[in-house]
């Protein structure tokens, strides 16, 4: 069938009439995902890092011929760094013997090892007073930033990222060696051994320092670490390095 002349106008016309339109379709639906679901902002916020203490005491623990072993934790605040722990043994022989000068003394050695990391000893004869000390997390006190919908969401981010850092597991390893050394006819070699030494007491006072993370909403000002801890001016990404935490490299 031939058409004419005007007929093919009309039928192009109406070709170009219906690109035209579905062109518009797609450019109004396009614009109206745009304009409708505009994107969120995020916040930004900072990192603090406030310095405290604590303290544990393990006290009057009797040693006779066998040795005292036993474990200890010391746990911070969920979401804290652990930075040092000090361990102090003191004890002191309570059985000793002679006038002008002095016998008996007993010899204490007490290993302290950190699970996954170092172990230290004290070793004394007569008496003891000695402070073991452990580096933990070491921290630089520069700020983390953190973008975050809330101040919730930027919580949560930097207790996951810090989970674990505030616990450590000790064995404690202690053994006493007497002194008492008694040379005398049988009888009375007899009777002084029913009232020798049998051991000895001591005690552990544990001290420890932690950092806690105070989150701050950046409102566009230079933030100036002005925290308790008096650590003045602090600027970046914080920075840890662990010494030996059980399960981290």
């Amino acid at each position: 069938m031939n058409l004419k002349q005007s007929d093919k106008m009309i039928a192009i016309i109406g070709v170009v009439i219906l690109i035209i339109v579905a062109i518009s379709i797609v450019y109004y639906v396009s614009t109206e995902e745009e304009v409708g679901e505009p994107t969120k902002e995020k916040k930004t916020f900072k990192v603090a890092w406030n310095e405290k203490n604590g303290e544990m005491k393990i006290t009057d623990i009797n040693i006779g011929k066998e040795s005292y072993t036993t474990p200890f934790t010391v746990l911070t605040e969920s979401g804290s760094v652990l930075e040092t722990v000090d361990v102090q043994i003191v004890w002191k022989d309570d059985n000793t013997y002679g006038i002008l000068r002095e016998y008996g003394q007993d010899k204490l050695t007490a290993t302290i090892s950190l699970a996954g990391g170092e172990t230290k000893t004290h070793e004394a004869t007569g008496e003891g007073d000695e402070t073991l000390s452990f580096k933990m997390n070491t921290v630089s006190y520069r700020d983390d930033v953190i973008e975050a919908d809330d101040i919730d969401e930027a919580k949560k981010e930097i207790k996951d990222k810090y989970q674990g850092f505030n616990s450590a597991l000790f064995d404690v390893d202690v053994s006493v060696e007497t002194g008492e050394r008694f040379k005398f006819i049988r009888p009375l070699r007899s009777f002084l051994n029913n009232r020798k030494d049998k051991g000895e007491t001591f005690s552990f006072f544990i001290t420890y320092t932690y950092s806690y993370p105070e989150i701050i909403e950046d409102q566009g000002n230079n933030y100036d670490g002005d925290n308790t801890t008096g650590q003045g001016e602090s600027k970046g990404k914080a920075t840890y390095k662990n010494m030996g935490l059980p399960g981290k490299n």
